[in-house]
């Protein structure tokens, strides 16, 4: 990479986290790439006693993005923080109701929860650490899937 390639380091950029239309930031025309890296997941306490596993930057991002792209396994670490939040859901109903709720199996059954709040736009890269179940999944719900090579 050429010195003049990269960014400037005096260009103020918006922030993300800054109030909807403060700072620049312009939530309308915003993208999130989602890598193959770890979601991490945090833990808060709510007023009820009870925990809850999520990341609300995560989150706050990904409420905040318009278009939402995983790069190859990204798609992969999408599903399984999904996953994760849908099991806690169950736990969590089970915890209240009186009659037992399974725990699904993530990998063979389709997830209402997945349905319009989850799904990325775009799934793209090589593909090679895609995993199948997650391929498959994605496909059921039509997600574009584009190799790139």
């Amino acid at each position: 990479m050429r010195p003049r390639d990269l960014p400037n380091p005096t260009v103020r950029y918006a922030s993300p986290f800054s109030a909807r239309g403060g700072g620049g930031w312009n939530a309308s025309t915003s993208a999130l790439v989602i890598l193959n890296s770890p979601i991490a997941m945090t833990t808060t306490l709510s007023s009820s006693s009870s925990s809850s596993t999520k990341n609300d930057v995560f989150e706050h991002l990904w409420n905040q993005s318009t278009y939402r792209v995983c790069a190859d396994g990204g798609a992969n670490r999408l599903y399984d923080y999904c996953s994760c939040q849908q099991r806690q859901e169950q736990q969590e109903q089970q915890s209240s109701s009186s009659l037992p709720l399974p725990l699904s199996d993530h990998d063979d059954q389709d997830n209402n929860s997945f349905d319009s709040v989850w799904l990325p736009n775009l799934i793209t890269g090589d593909l090679d650490s895609l995993r199948p179940a997650v391929r498959d999944f994605y496909q059921r719900h039509d997600v574009p899937i584009v190799r790139d090579d």
